[in-house]
């Protein structure tokens, strides 16, 4: 009986294998290869499980560097890669592409690829952190087979600075979105929903559209001005409980912790997400899959989900006010909302599509001979 072949996928949350990349993991158990996930333990763990991947857990510390955390993050690593000896080593974000390329000197016979979805505080900061993280690039990236970047504003700069070159990287643009999943849905709302869904972090704009809100909630009352996502109180850049409660107290927002995107689209007429920088946030793609308009910033990733008056608008980032009167020409028209809805599920089934996307990464396997 001939031994089936081994992938790890390496993340430093299970929600980005279940929510992105699901698909790809779907791919390679219906090929025959052994799946193993290697993230932190949680709901979404779980569901990785049940999808017929092995699970090992490894927790990557997201409260910045701790020595003691982190060493025992690589340590992990290494002995998960030395039991499975796997054939392909997948890693998503900075610490398990840092990290897991390191653990990868103890078992060389992998092919590796990283994905850098986005890159985060320790570059939106600056400082220390930055440093580190690009000496940590600078130094490990030319280790691996391929790196893939989901946008042409990181890619750029890793190339000029180089990080990468065209010989040992790829450019998939977004993880992709289930067009079947998410499609649009005809609206019987009373009242206006908009909202704003992602990890409760300050560089994802979560002030500024509260400030947003407060602006327009004295001309339209009538409304309704949601927030949704987790706390993620060991994030360095996590926002404080109370200023969210604050303001859901002044009735300015309506905060709905963790949701469901499918279900809760179904009550959405504009998205907003006015982030500093992203790898390509799902949550528009997502969105414009169901026709629902867009207002978002022309920071990198983001510019890349939305056509600036065709689908949606882009503001500039950390701009309350340009906020608050970009999400108001939608509130006023629904006409407008129609047309950008409608322009924008053409978009997403046209560049974004989960079927093309995967076929991409695919043939980035192929490309170094991991299949």
């Amino acid at each position: 009986m001939r031994t089936k072949k081994i992938v790890i996928f390496v993340a430093n949350r299970g929600f980005a294998l279940t929510n992105s990349r699901e698909r790809i993991i779907k791919e390679f158990i219906n090929m025959g290869w052994r799946v193993v996930v290697a993230t932190s333990k949680d709901h979404h763990s779980t569901k990785l499980i049940e999808l017929g991947a092995e699970f090992e857990e490894v927790n990557f510390n997201r409260g910045g560097l701790s020595i003691g955390k982190d060493l025992k993050a690589l340590f992990d690593l290494i002995k998960i890669y030395m039991k499975h000896k796997p054939s392909l080593i997948h890693h998503f974000h900075a610490k398990p592409i840092l990290f897991g390329t390191i653990a990868t000197f103890f078992h060389n016979k992998a092919k590796i690829v990283n994905t850098v979805t986005g890159l985060g505080h320790s570059f939106i900061k600056g400082g220390f952190l930055k440093r580190v993280s690009s000496l940590g690039y600078k130094l490990l990236l030319s280790k691996a087979d391929r790196t893939i970047f989901q946008n042409r504003d990181d890619y750029k700069m890793f190339l000029d600075k180089k990080w990468v070159f065209d010989n040992n990287s790829s450019l998939i643009i977004s993880s992709g979105v289930d067009i079947e999943k998410y499609s649009p849905l005809a609206k019987n709302n009373s009242k206006i929903n908009v909202i704003m869904v992602g990890r409760l972090l300050w560089q994802k704009g979560v002030k500024e559209y509260i400030e947003a809100s407060k602006i327009l909630k004295d001309t339209h009352p009538n409304v309704t001005f949601n927030l949704a996502g987790e706390f993620d109180d060991i994030h360095p850049d996590a926002v404080d409980k109370r200023y969210v409660y604050d303001a859901q107290e002044k009735s300015i927002i309506n905060y709905l912790g963790f949701v469901d995107m499918e279900q809760v689209l179904k009550e959405t007429d504009i998205l907003v997400l006015p982030s500093y920088r992203e790898g390509v946030p799902r949550t528009i793609l997502e969105a414009s899959a169901c026709a629902i308009p867009v207002v978002t910033t022309n920071a990198p990733g983001c510019k890349e989900a939305v056509l600036n008056n065709e689908t949606g608008y882009l503001v500039p980032i950390k701009n309350s006010e340009l906020l608050a009167e970009s999400i108001l020409k939608l509130l006023n028209s629904s006409r407008l909302r129609q047309e950008f809805g409608n322009r924008g599920r053409q978009f997403i089934e046209k560049n974004f599509d989960i079927s093309e996307i995967t076929k991409q990464h695919f043939h980035v396997y192929k490309k170094i001979n991991a299949l």
